[in-house]
């Protein structure tokens, strides 16, 4: 099994544990779908994290950012960093280096509706 699957396997025995997991936590188990290349995980893990009453911040929504473009998911990135807006996050200096490096230097020039 992947190494984002192992850390899914702990998460698991804390919450069974009746421990709760910080942004930290799944943060890192996010950063790791994305690394791996699993997307689908990672997004499955996000809508985990809310279930879980831990809302994505800025950390999480860069994380999701960059896997999108390395993917080459261009406009879901688009879309995410809307949502990011969209709920009053604040970009910091690695949202603007994903806009800037992984999406405008690929010639994509994203689309901030009404932000």
């Amino acid at each position: 099994r992947n190494q984002s699957g192992k850390g899914v396997t702990l998460l698991d025995e804390m919450l069974d544990a009746g421990l709760k997991p910080s942004h930290v936590t799944y943060n890192t188990l996010i950063e790791g779908f994305c690394k791996e290349g699993n997307l689908k995980g990672a997004l499955i893990l996000r809508a985990r994290m809310e279930k879980e009453g831990k809302h994505a911040n800025v950390v999480t929504y860069n994380l999701l950012l960059k896997g999108h473009c390395k993917k080459g998911n261009l406009e879901d990135a688009n879309r995410l960093l809307n949502d990011m807006l969209e709920k009053g996050l604040v970009p910091n200096r690695v949202t603007y280096d994903v806009i800037k490096d992984d999406m405008m230097q690929k010639g994509f020039i994203p689309d901030i509706d009404g932000h």
